[in-house]
């Protein structure tokens, strides 16, 4: 995508023309239709885009076509790992069914590591062949590695003791690589057990813990955690949270250790609830397993998200009104202390490595902002899903946008302050009929997102200029399936995006942006900055640079008027300025080239 660089003398302002922002978007694919699911993104350190995805009847990735086998004539689910690539081409790199008989597993979600390795975990009711000799037998939770042309390496099963176990969760697995290359998995069982797994990169288990959680509420227990992996710093630190539905005065949350199916009550968590249905638990683990701390709170988390170099927790949190005592969005001013079930706030709060709260997003209780997954970029800032209701203006920097009638969702960036910056909107849509989906992921300046939406409402769809044709049977593929199994189903679609364009029409950047009584030019820069000083009282001022990633790649500091800044050592990309003076502190985004 062709960006224009307008050179000004003064500090500029991004305005947007298309409240939509579809000229963000770089491309757009539709991997198939008919039920098929998107379970996960993933870029590589080369900048390719891996998806996780699953063909209920068939699939084409790129021109690469997958296929699902009958059982009994009925349709069955095939897996698979696609792999889009910086210059366009696109392959099939796995799939979970290697052979006729291989059509009751199936892959939930994948990670890479640092060298590209495909990380996958999913579930087994007849075994599994891996291909390249790697095989599992019986039946329960299975991982396996991958290397980065999809050759498998090991596989890994678990069953909580039960061979013949029958009954999964939907998506039993929470997964992350650390640095040095272990391997950290949660696993999850049906009645409120769960595992802590630690594997080095050749398979061997370093670690493995196995707990009960149970509660007084009616829910059984169900930990969960990012729903973009997003969930361990990189010293091993790692977080989980699950939600209940308890109207008791004291609801409990009670974590036990298991071995050998005997349980031993280890710690707990009760909190004062006064009437109030809804309570979710924040659980910090260290990583050996042990507690580093447990938090019970009013309210319900609905996504999770560790900054990996500072350890700060976001999350997405929703709660009703008048519950102003222990709940983290009762710092709202206009909270009214009289519960309330017409209220709704509905925000991003972060909290500290020891979690001690720290800042908060603005929300509104009328505008009721759904975010949906949320996944980090350092410095607190974070790109989430929303969904939109109508009969509201949705704001985020110079953008508005509103709709009369049904509702949309967007791709928001928030920044340090947790306030909304810009959006992306959804393509050329048919409200209520397009949804975004959880999955999300970054690299650099692009984030690849997906979306769902049915043929039998919006034949096609416009994502700036690629048009994506819905396609619930295509007959070309061999294997059908009669009535009601050929019922029409969901498409699918992965599309990328750039964050520099913030949402503008044009695609214009700013030469200079001004923060406090600083002026910082050239923007973009290739071989230097220069920050300006146009206060009357000088003093000491300090600067520091980060990375997308929130990591301090420069400091510096200054008495005078001008500052020169030597960027050659700094790789190409964006980067955040913060400049402190008089104990006032300021950020603005600058490029890199």
């Amino acid at each position: 995508m062709k960006k224009i660089l307008l050179i000004l003398s003064i500090a500029v302002s991004l305005k947007t023309t298309a409240q939509s922002n579809a000229q963000a978007f770089d491309w757009a694919m539709n991997p198939g239709a008919n039920g098929n699911k998107l379970y996960a993104l993933h870029y590589d350190s080369q900048g390719n885009l891996l998806a996780l995805a699953h063909a209920s009847d068939s699939a084409s990735f790129g021109g690469s076509i997958v296929t699902a086998l009958p059982n009994s004539n009925y349709p069955t689910n095939n897996y698979y790992i696609g792999k889009r690539n910086t210059n366009g081409t696109s392959q099939i790199l796995l799939q979970s069914r290697n052979g006729a008989t291989n059509v009751y597993s199936n892959f939930s979600d994948f990670n890479l590591d640092a060298n590209d390795n495909i990380i996958v975990v999913g579930a087994t009711s007849a075994g599994h062949d891996f291909g390249n000799g790697v095989t599992l037998s019986n039946k329960g939770y299975i991982i396996a590695k991958y290397n980065s042309t999809g050759v498998a390496q090991w596989a890994k099963m678990y069953n909580f003791g039960n061979p013949n176990m029958s009954a999964f969760t939907t998506k039993p697995w929470s997964l992350q690589c650390l640095p040095n290359g272990n391997i950290i998995a949660i696993l999850k069982e049906t009645s409120g057990r769960y595992a802590y797994i630690v594997l080095d990169v050749n398979g061997n288990e370093l670690q493995y813990k196995e707990f009960q959680l149970s509660g007084s509420g009616s829910t059984i227990p169900v930990i969960t955690t990012s729903k973009n992996n997003c969930f361990i710093d990189n010293t091993g630190d790692f977080y989980l949270y699950y939600n209940t539905i308890d109207m008791s005065a004291t609801p409990k949350m009670v974590l036990s250790s298991v071995t050998n199916s005997v349980s031993t009550r280890i710690d707990s968590v009760m909190i004062t609830n006064t009437g109030h249905s809804a309570v979710s638990y924040l659980l910090a683990f260290r990583p050996d397993g042990t507690k580093k701390y447990f938090k019970g709170f009013r309210g319900t988390m609905v996504d999770l998200a560790v900054e990996a170099t500072t350890g700060n927790v976001l999350f997405y949190w929703k709660q009703y009104g008048g519950q102003n005592n222990i709940a983290p969005m009762d710092m709202i001013s206009t909270n009214t202390g009289t519960f309330t079930f017409s209220q709704v706030y509905c925000g991003i709060m972060a909290v500290d490595s020891l979690g001690a709260y720290i800042k908060k997003s603005t929300e509104t209780p009328s505008l009721q902002y759904q975010y949906e997954s949320i996944l980090p970029l350092g410095n607190f800032q974070l790109i989430g899903t929303l969904e939109y209701a109508n009969g509201n203006i949705l704001t985020a920097g110079t953008q508005t946008y509103s709709v009369s009638s049904g509702g949309f969702f967007t791709w928001f960036e928030l920044d340090q302050n947790l306030t909304p910056s810009y959006f992306v909107a959804a393509p050329l849509y048919n409200q209520n009929n397009q949804l975004a989906k959880d999955p999300i992921s970054n690299y650099g300046n692009k984030v690849a997102v997906g979306l769902g939406w049915y043929a039998t409402t919006q034949s096609t769809i416009n994502i700036n200029g690629t048009i994506l044709k819905a396609n619930d049977k295509n007959t070309s593929f061999p294997t059908r399936y009669n009535s009601p199994y050929n019922a029409v189903g969901e498409d699918i679609a992965i599309a990328q995006f750039d964050r520099t364009l913030q949402g503008s029409a044009s695609g214009i950047f700013e030469s200079k942006v001004q923060t406090m009584d600083f002026i910082i030019y050239p923007n973009p820069a290739k071989d230097y900055i220069v920050i300006q000083n146009s206060a009357k009282t000088i003093g000491d001022v300090s600067v520091v640079f980060t990375n997308i990633l929130g990591e301090t790649v420069l400091v510096d500091k200054t008495t005078s008027n001008n500052l020169t800044i030597n960027t050659t050592n700094l790789i190409g990309g964006v980067y955040f300025v913060t400049i402190t003076h008089q104990g006032k502190s300021s950020t603005q985004k600058i490029i890199i080239e």
